[in-house]
C-alpha cells in the first residue's frame, strides 16, 4: 500500500514556509505525494466498481453537453445569419425608400415651381386684361347696347325663376315618395 498522507505536518510545514522558494520546494514535495497516493487502495471494491460507474457517467454527460453546447452554437450562428441577412434587407429597402423619397420631393418642388410661375403668369395677363377693358370702358356706350343689356337681364332673371319653381315641384315630388316609402 501507498503511504498515508499525515496532513498535521503538511500544515505545520506549510506554516514554517518564509519566502517563495521554500514555498516552491514544499508545492513540488505535496504534488509528489498526491501522484503517488492510490485512492482506490483505501476503498472498498464495491466502491472502487462504484466510482468507475460514476466516472462513466460523468464522460457520458461531457459529450453529451458538448453535442448541446455544439447544436446552441450552429443555431445561434444560423439565427445571427438570418437576423443580419434581414437586416441588410432592411437596410437596402430604407435606402430605396429614401432614394424614392428625395426624387419624388425634387418632382414636388419643380412642380411646384411651375405652378407658381403660371400663377405668376396669369396674374400678369389678368391684370394687363383689366387695364386694357378699363380703358375701353371709357368709351360711351350707345343707346342700343344699354337696351340690349336690359333685355338680356330681364331674360335671365326670368330663366331663374322658372329654374327655381322647377326644383321645389322636384322637392315635393321625393317627400312624398320617401313618405310613403317610411308607412310600408
Amino acid at each position: 500500500m501507498a503511504e498515508k498522507i499525515n496532513w498535521e505536518s503538511i500544515k505545520k510545514e506549510l506554516s514554517q514556509i518564509k519566502d517563495l522558494n521554500s514555498l516552491k520546494a514544499e508545492l513540488n514535495k505535496l504534488s509528489k505525494e498526491i501522484r503517488n497516493f492510490d485512492v482506490n487502495s483505501y476503498l472498498s471494491p464495491s466502491a472502487v466498481q462504484r466510482l468507475k460507474h460514476l466516472e462513466k457517467r460523468y464522460n457520458e454527460l461531457l459529450k453529451t453537453i458538448h453535442k448541446i453546447q455544439k447544436q446552441i452554437d450552429s443555431e445561434i450562428d444560423k439565427a445571427m445569419g438570418q437576423v443580419k441577412k434581414a437586416r441588410n434587407d432592411f437596410e437596402k429597402s430604407i435606402d430605396g425608400i429614401m432614394n424614392m423619397a428625395k426624387v419624388q420631393g425634387q418632382k414636388l418642388t419643380k412642380k411646384s415651381k411651375a405652378v407658381k410661375k403660371k400663377k405668376k403668369a396669369a396674374a400678369k395677363k389678368t391684370t394687363k386684361k383689366s387695364s386694357s377693358k378699363k380703358a375701353s370702358g371709357n368709351k360711351k356706350t350707345t343707346k342700343k347696347s344699354a337696351s340690349k343689356k336690359k333685355s338680356s337681364t330681364k331674360k335671365a332673371s326670368a330663366k331663374k325663376s322658372s329654374a327655381g319653381s322647377k326644383k321645389t315641384t322636384k322637392k315635393k315630388a321625393t317627400a312624398k315618395k320617401s313618405t310613403t316609402k317610411k308607412s310600408n
